[in-house]
């Protein structure tokens, strides 16, 4: 009788935990919408964007980089040059790193 019930009671406890899970337990959030929407552009897959961004940054002092406006600007200034010297489809410029020494 005992060892029926070390495997009776370990599967009921699986059952009983799947039925909670499907049956009885609320649904959960749906995913939510993604803040960036399309494609992102990596750098290296394109020559003539990385030549863009780095004759823009070489003029540029590191107040420009670390500062908020100066950064803002920066990207505008990137994406004008880049819709005017490619035929690249770009849409927004964004650093995810910036490194200033």
């Amino acid at each position: 009788m005992k060892s029926k019930l070390k495997f009776i009671v370990p599967i009921l406890l699986v059952v009983l935990g799947g039925v909670y899970k499907f049956v009885l337990a609320k649904p959960g959030a749906p995913a939510p919408k993604p803040k960036v929407d399309g494609q992102v552009y990596v750098l290296p897959q394109e020559a003539v964007i990385r030549d863009i961004v780095t004759d823009r940054l070489t003029d540029d002092n590191a107040d420009t980089l670390v500062s908020e406006k100066g950064r803002e600007k920066l990207k505008k200034q990137l994406l004008l040059s880049i819709k005017k010297k490619t035929d690249v489809k770009v849409e927004e410029v964004l650093f995810t790193d910036v490194a200033v020494q």
